[in-house]
């Protein structure tokens, strides 16, 4: 299994501290993903909430956090994709 290759961030409205990051799929096909945040740099990672494409996320307007996926297929697990960084609203 390969990484996710895409990470797109969709943020919401100024100021409002919430952001969606989601792996960018093609076709209609429904997979599962793990997915980690860090607010350090990418020094200590968290597991998100969740097991879809996307995840809703909040933070202090302004402020950044790393965020990769791996795809998940049964007990297996692809690599982490390459951290992108997002920006709150």
């Amino acid at each position: 299994m390969d990484a996710p290759a895409q990470i797109v961030q969709n943020p919401g409205k100024k100021g409002s501290g919430m952001l969606r990051a989601s792996v960018h799929e093609t076709g209609l096909t429904r997979r599962h993903y793990a997915a980690q945040g860090s607010v350090d740099g990418g020094v200590t990672w968290t597991n998100l909430p969740g097991n879809g494409k996307s995840r809703t996320l909040t933070g202090k307007s302004g402020t950044t956090m790393e965020v990769r996926f791996a795809l998940v297929r049964g007990q297996l697990q692809s690599p982490w994709s390459q951290a992108v960084v997002v920006t709150f609203p």
